[in-house]
């Protein structure tokens, strides 16, 4: 599976499943979102750029971009759509009521399995352009 077919895969699992906010979630008590800080409550919209998991935490290189995450398969989705949007977009800023308004879909389990489908073909594409390199 090449990397344009793997992410079509995770956007179809995306779209294809109802969704609630994560402000929902956080609201109404979804054991998913227990223990979700964002480390940017209270400051105006910040850059989103170079987005990576680091533990629990989801991180980017403007230093207030903290969000921690407990929940594994929450954590993967949020950190895919905010990479996502940064390569779409680069001068994404977003604040906390952006982030707390991502729809999160309620078979989180099945797109979890996408993004784990898209990153394994995204890491072999990345190391045949490493290994091109070298011929």
């Amino acid at each position: 599976m090449d990397l344009a077919d793997a992410h079509r895969h995770v956007r179809d699992a995306i779209d294809g499943v109802s969704s609630r906010t994560l402000r929902s979630l956080i609201v109404n008590e979804d054991l998913r979102a227990d223990g979700v800080v964002l480390g940017l409550a209270g400051a105006g919209p910040i850059p989103v750029s170079n987005i990576r998991v680091d533990g629990t935490v989801i991180v980017g290189d403007d230093l207030m971009l903290r969000i921690s995450v407990p929940d594994d398969g929450l954590r993967a989705y949020l950190a895919y759509m905010l990479a996502e949007m940064a390569s779409e977009d680069d001068n994404l800023e977003l604040d906390a009521a952006g982030i707390l308004d991502f729809k999160v879909p309620n078979d989180i389990t099945r797109v979890v399995a996408e993004i784990k489908r898209w990153r394994g073909a995204n890491s072999e594409e990345r190391l045949m352009a490493v290994l091109l390199i070298w011929h």
